[in-house]
């Protein structure tokens, strides 16, 4: 089902070496067909190095509970038919009764030699029992799982071993676009799965997470390897796995990942705290676009224009107004609003900032201390499963 995308990918290679191989004087077919083999050499070596460190979940999840389609905020059963053909889905899991699966499938991965292993939030959600199998054939019941919703980001744990071997973090802000990655899972514990493809943009992505921006990637993201690695050619873990969005539930979309870099922080919050503390200003925004930068006479994506702020709120403590243009955070300069969102929720809560602000052309230093973000709705952490066991 997924020969379209991979075909792509295969298409793409096949104009590089053709266009190698037209270049006469420039180049020769042995040298075209040497630079296809050393690309088809580096993504051989992703998945010797990466097979080890990747496990299958099997999870069994609460009666009533599993998987379905998510579109504009609302939940279809069946996107495909006549009536729901061309919308844009994005493959969410959210409630939906479903006696017929009481079980579903999803990949994740190793990041250190004491049990820890990454996957993706939705992939344990609702889970009453979630099994791993590892590379080497062991099974193990998950002992515990610690979960961050707003990034699908989760954590299980099983036992220590001396023959675990865990991945290791890339940075995601240093990826360029255009870049080789490869997308891994082993969702039904048959064999390793790698589809490779470029970073297409960062940043970006459907507004499913509220405290989340994503990888987009042409590397085909299946149906089970949601928790899996999205890998650099060093076989460093650059995403996770988490979506797909497409108008016809084939492997022809959109695929995303969480970045390395928001999964590292996530994960040193859950093992540290238990939970993740997000810092938060208490404002609403506006990107300054071409349209937006025009209208208020500035450059374009010099900053975010404060639209609202909230009574009581950090910024309204330290003086902001409506109207006012935040440029600078703790040092950073402001982009975009996603930009703005990842320094201010990384700051530790209680902590003091300084802020650029201009107001009337004329630029102002303000400082502001930020508070913890309290969901209304706090999402419990499954409690920890039975003492772990091993089938090996």
């Amino acid at each position: 089902m997924f020969q379209r995308s991979n075909f792509c990918v295969a298409g793409a290679l096949w104009c590089l070496i053709c266009g190698a191989m037209a270049a006469g004087a420039e180049g020769s077919a042995p040298s075209a067909a040497a630079a296809a083999k050393g690309l088809s050499k580096a993504f051989q070596h992703v998945a010797e190095a990466a097979s080890p460190s990747i496990v299958s979940l099997e999870v069994r999840v609460k009666p009533g509970l599993g998987w379905t389609w998510w579109q504009g905020g609302s939940a279809v059963n069946d996107p495909l038919s006549n009536a729901n053909r061309g919308a844009d889905w994005i493959r969410r899991p959210i409630p939906q009764i479903d006696a017929s699966q009481p079980t579903h499938v999803g990949s994740g991965f190793l990041i250190d030699n004491r049990g820890t292993i990454l996957t993706a939030f939705h992939v344990v959600e609702h889970a009453e029992e979630v099994r791993v199998r590892t590379h080497e054939g062991h099974e193990f019941l998950a002992k515990a799982i610690l979960t961050d919703p707003q990034s699908d980001v989760a954590i299980l744990r099983i036992p220590p071993a001396d023959d675990l071997k865990p991945l290791h973090f890339g940075n995601s802000e240093k990826l360029e676009l255009g870049e080789w990655v490869v997308a891994v899972g082993n969702p039904y514990n048959t064999g390793v799965i790698l589809t490779p493809g470029i970073i297409s943009t960062k940043g970006k992505g459907p507004a499913v997470l509220e405290h989340a921006d994503f990888l987009e990637t042409t590397a085909v993201i299946n149906l089970g390897n949601s928790g899996g690695p999205l890998l650099n050619l060093d076989g460093e873990v650059v995403g996770i796995n988490t979506l797909f969005q497409n108008p016809s539930r084939v492997y022809d979309g959109i695929h995303f990942a969480v970045p390395s870099n928001t999964a590292k922080w996530v994960t040193s919050e859950l093992l540290d705290h238990g939970k993740v503390h997000r810092s938060f200003l208490g404002v609403n925004i506006q990107e300054l676009d071409f349209k937006y930068s025009r209208q208020h006479k500035v450059a374009p994506w010099s900053g975010v224009l404060i639209t609202g702020v909230h009574a009581n709120s950090p910024v309204d403590e330290a003086g902001i107004h409506e109207g006012d243009i935040l440029v600078e955070y703790d040092g950073h300069r402001v982009l975009t609003a996603r930009n703005l969102q990842r320094h201010v929720e990384r700051t530790p809560p209680g902590k003091s900032v300084e802020v650029a602000i201009s107001r009337n052309g004329q630029r102002q230093q303000l400082s502001v201390k930020v508070r913890e973000h309290v969901l209304p709705t706090e999402t419990a952490i499954p409690k920890a499963a039975p003492p772990a066991e091993n089938k090996s």
